[in-house]
């Protein structure tokens, strides 16, 4: 399977299942930003991200197919049994993952969540893995060396530790920083106000937000700045024209969220090539799922579809 096919599947995996979680990032920053719940949030995501993820599913199994290539059984019986001869495999593995989900059913808040997690995971690792503290630490702060010798898996295990994210961070402070200069300046509200005196309806709206968040995108390189600044701006237009404040979070993360692993200087896009060795340039067209939302997001804005009104009406969704 080519490089930047497998690429785009993961990106557009792994960006399904961020915007969708509640412990990510982004999808409680654009709740805050935005002035709704967390829960709220994703309830309407649901209705551009799910559709998206089905249709990205179905493309890329024919792409699959297209592809060529063929699965070795006996590479897949390889890792399993190197997997089973280097850890203790069992239901107690699962804890961390279970306990995770357990609190996220529960809506507990997402940073108590992720302290349990780690909690788990390490007496998890202790009791199972008979993991001593030291490693333990070492493992956190430097990341995991797989030891196991079957090539392909160590590659996969050999990673991870807050060391591992510093590059990573430094960009993130960097493109703050750059996206502090755009607020002080009032460069993205004096775009936004133009776009406002073009907008003529609630679907209108939607769509100037969208462009906004690539903009910003653009200029900034940080994620978290085309959620937080194109909503801070667009936050008082929707309440004018009655739309719940969970469009413009959602909107927010169809583009600003999704848009970043596009843009090829954004440090998504630069973590990604990090992790997988494939840039931007060449998965950008297999991330279905990335560009595939905002244009469901766009359908909706025009039709008048699921544009939830902050009062209740009859018809929610007109």
């Amino acid at each position: 399977i080519p490089a930047p096919l497998m690429a785009g599947a993961i990106v557009s995996g792994a960006y399904f299942g961020d915007k969708m979680s509640p412990l990510s990032d982004t999808t409680n920053v654009a709740p805050a930003v935005s002035g709704t719940t967390v829960y709220e949030h994703i309830h309407s995501m649901m209705f551009t991200t799910v559709p998206s993820l089905a249709i990205s599913v179905v493309a890329f199994y024919f792409l699959g197919l297209g592809a060529g290539g063929r699965v070795d059984p006996a590479s897949i019986q390889s890792l399993k049994a190197s997997l089973e001869a280097s850890f203790n495999l069992g239901p107690l593995t699962l804890l961390p993952a279970l306990t995770i989900l357990a609190l996220s059913v529960r809506k507990t808040p997402a940073l108590p969540s992720l302290a349990a997690g780690v909690l788990i995971s390490a007496l998890s690792a202790f009791a199972t893995q008979g993991a001593p503290i030291q490693a333990l630490a070492r493992a956190a702060t430097n990341g995991f060396t797989g030891q196991t010798g079957h090539q392909v898996l160590d590659t996969l295990l050999t990673r991870g530790g807050m060391m591992s994210m510093l590059p990573t961070v430094l960009l993130i402070l960097a493109a703050t920083a750059l996206g502090g200069v755009l607020k002080e300046t009032g460069t993205v509200r004096r775009l936004v106000d133009e776009l406002l005196l073009k907008v003529k309806s609630r679907g209108g709206l939607v769509l100037a937000t969208i462009p906004s968040c690539y903009l910003t995108l653009v200029a900034s390189g940080n994620q978290m700045l085309a959620i937080i600044l194109p909503g801070q701006a667009f936050k008082d237009a929707f309440a004018a024209r009655d739309l719940h404040p969970k469009v413009l979070s959602r909107t927010l993360e169809d583009a600003g969220t999704l848009g970043a692993p596009l843009i090829p200087w954004s440090t998504a896009a630069l973590f990604i090539h990090g992790m997988l060795k494939v840039p931007s340039t060449s998965y950008w067209k297999y991330a279905l799922l990335n560009w595939i939302t905002p244009l469901m997001a766009v359908a909706f804005a025009l039709t008048g579809k699921f544009l939830f009104r902050s009062k209740p009406t009859r018809r929610n969704s007109q």
